[in-house]
């Protein structure tokens, strides 16, 4: 063994670096998630679709075409895209931890979790994952929502129809599949391993 190469095996074992210069811009997957809100105009479209769908008369088939052109306008009029984010897990915990103390586990005379209580704490807990993951609310139109706080989604969760507020928690679920696979992913990634 060369004495040089000794000296410099040596010298890059002992080189410094600094893990938090490397995770400071870590990038999180992103994705959008449409919801349609006027549940009324997408009730009569489907409707609209089943007497097209049977209508044999051209002229009642075209007055119908028209109808649901017509409606088809409105309904995409009620189209908002939320734009979302992953987040790290101690993120996560500490959302869970801040649900936990606003709502604390309280028992029922035979040592079960209060319904009442877990409720409000499963509700809350999703309002703080949906405040801390939605980086962008867009209208049909182009519009941005001004005020993504704690209120507005507290609000929203109370107002919106549950297809949309199921939409938004089942795309949030899948980013943070994509986090977590990301995060806990141990293994080399099968293109280094290749020789």
């Amino acid at each position: 063994m060369v004495a040089g190469s000794f000296l410099e095996e040596k010298k890059l074992a002992e080189s410094t670096f600094d893990l938090r210069n490397t995770l400071a811009d870590q990038d999180y997957p992103t994705d959008t998630v449409d919801v349609w809100l006027d549940r009324n105009i997408g009730r009569e479209l489907a409707a609209l679709e089943e007497k097209i769908a049977d209508e044999t008369d051209p002229e009642k088939l075209k007055a119908l075409e028209e109808e649901f052109d017509q409606k088809k306008r409105k309904f995409a009029e009620s189209k908002y895209t939320f734009h979302i984010t992953g987040i790290p897990l101690r993120q996560k915990e500490d959302l869970q931890l801040k649900a936990l103390e606003k709502y604390p586990f309280q028992r029922d005379p035979f040592g079960r979790d209060d319904d009442a209580q877990a409720l409000k704490r499963n509700r809350y807990l999703r309002t703080l994952i949906f405040e801390a993951q939605t980086t962008k609310l867009v209208r049909w139109d182009g519009a941005v929502q001004s005020n993504l706080d704690l209120a507005f989604f507290d609000w929203f969760t109370g107002q919106a129809p549950d297809h949309a507020i199921n939409a938004l928690d089942r795309a949030i679920g899948k980013i943070n599949e994509e986090t977590d696979i990301q995060r806990f992913g141990q293994q080399d990634p099968d293109f280094l391993s290749e020789s």
